[in-house]
């Protein structure tokens, strides 16, 4: 069977504070399916040490939170891998 049918990418304007969390982050959810994308909100906390990022990422409406796996920070911009219950994916963040 295959389960693999449908996916969501999320953009998010963030703003954290010197500790690294962020509340009510504004976001849009696009779907594979098609159609105009929901909006939603986002939560979390990031931790940086020298150039590593981990944390995690909590949209709203979705109980599964997102954990940040390994991420590197190049300059004004980063990417990690990150899990979702059984889904892996993948953030770029960019200042």
């Amino acid at each position: 069977t295959n389960t693999n049918t449908k996916s969501n990418s999320i953009s998010c304007t963030v703003i954290m504070n010197a500790s690294g969390v962020f509340s009510n982050a504004a976001c849009k959810s696009y779907h594979s399916q098609g159609g105009a994308p929901s909006t939603t909100t986002a939560s979390g906390h990031l931790t940086i040490s020298a150039c590593n990022i981990t944390g995690t990422i909590t949209v709203a409406g979705d109980p599964t939170p997102i954990t940040i796996q390994g991420g590197r920070i190049f300059g004004t911009s980063a990417a990690f891998i990150t899990t979702q219950g059984k889904s892996v994916g993948h953030f770029t963040l960019i200042k």
